[in-house]
């Protein structure tokens, strides 16, 4: 399983990684079982390496990698990957290819141009979940979701002001 979360809305992404470390089984399984690697230093051979690596007394391992896309293209791109040699169609392609089942292999970008002719590609291999800021009624239906999921009540009126006077930071909405 290979994604890409990417967006401005870190607490929700903090929430799907949470999710997913539960698939890895046990929590004194889940370190031995998890690595985080700093995308600006590392290549798609590392990537491949770590992935490959068989899961300890678990059925998966959780591979993340943060800000790859980002340092792998010019540095003043925003997101866009093209014009780097090591990162390309072919190579990136070629890799994904060979991340064996037993590994959820997630990258962490903030910033992707919804453009970029790379990650467009790869949206047949892997799962692009986008996390923008959320805003209107997305942020009030949140607020009174989260909520009603901890077993309480809140008026529409709540909701607003909530909404209005927190805005989308869902760190400090939760």
């Amino acid at each position: 399983m290979i994604y890409l979360f990417y967006g401005e809305d870190q607490f929700s992404i903090h929430e799907e990684l949470k999710k997913m470390r539960v698939k890895i089984g046990s929590d004194d399984l889940l370190d031995v079982n998890t690595t985080e690697l700093n995308g600006s230093s590392v290549n798609l051979a590392q990537i491949l390496e770590t992935s490959a690596v068989v899961p300890f007394l678990a059925e998966r391992r959780l591979v993340l990698v943060k800000g790859f896309f980002k340092h792998a293209g010019n540095a003043g791109n925003k997101g866009e990957v093209e014009g780097d040699r090591d990162v390309n169609e072919g190579p990136i392609t070629d890799m994904l290819n060979q991340i064996p089942d037993t590994t959820i292999l997630i990258f962490l970008e903030d910033f992707i141009r919804p453009n970029n002719s790379l990650v467009k590609s790869l949206g047949k291999q892997m799962e692009i979940c986008a996390f923008p800021v959320l805003k209107g009624r997305d942020l009030m239906n949140w607020i009174h979701q989260r909520v009603v999921s901890s077993g309480a009540t809140i008026k529409e009126s709540a909701v607003r002001l909530l909404a209005d006077y927190v805005g989308g930071d869902l760190w400090v909405m939760s």
